[in-house]
């Protein structure tokens, strides 16, 4: 027979590693990659470096074109699909393909304050993304050049597309992360999303209906 007080201590110390493995458990949860589809939920990007980005593809591997960027403590990402390795997803009207290894779920908030958002928009303009014009130009570039438009927030990246001096019209396709801008441009099967200097961009003056 075990003596009691051995059987207290044997209790006490059970309690306290089921305790501890919960606490573990919790904590790897929030971090864990995305593997299923919840429309319920949103979800963040994890392990990607503050000077990078999480590229959104048209299809589910890295062979596949960019689309579209989330940046790298992007939040609000929607899965739209079932995840295998990739998932399908929408961020801030780019849909396509992201690895999922980068993504967790967001712990679930009452409200969100727009003011809070870390990403900065156009420095004209106040941080609200509700007072963000949807439309807008090119200034400060010179005749025979052009705003050259990067699949990535960096000068190095690939150019997709470049937009003549006085262009309007540019549609913002998303928030602003100085000093870059995700705008939309004409691709094959419609437009894209690609980011440009936004010391470049004024709001449009024209009547844009598109």
């Amino acid at each position: 027979m075990v003596p009691e007080h051995l059987q207290w201590l044997r209790l006490s110390l059970g309690a306290a590693l089921l305790a501890g493995l919960g606490a573990f458990l919790a904590v790897m949860s929030a971090e864990a990659p995305a593997h299923a589809q919840d429309a319920t939920k949103t979800y963040k990007v994890v392990h990607v470096a503050s000077d990078d980005v999480l590229n959104i593809r048209s299809g589910p591997s890295a062979g596949h074109p960019i689309v579209g960027t989330i940046p790298p403590y992007g939040r609000g990402v929607r899965i739209v699909g079932s995840c295998n390795e990739w998932c399908p997803v929408r961020y801030n009207g780019a849909s396509g393909w992201a690895n999922g290894r980068y993504l967790a779920p967001e712990a679930p908030v009452a409200a969100r304050n727009d003011d809070d958002d870390e990403e900065a928009t156009p420095p004209q303009l106040s941080r609200k993304r509700a007072q963000l014009p949807t439309y807008w130009r090119v200034t400060g570039v010179a005749e025979g050049e052009s705003l050259k438009v990067h699949d990535a927030p960096s000068t190095s990246a690939l150019v997709v597309h470049a937009f003549e001096p006085q262009s309007g019209c540019i549609k913002l396709a998303g928030m602003c992360r100085k000093p870059w801008c995700q705008v939309a441009f004409p691709g094959l099967s419609g437009d894209r999303v690609g980011r440009v200097d936004s010391k470049n961009l004024e709001p449009s003056q024209e009547t844009c209906s598109r």
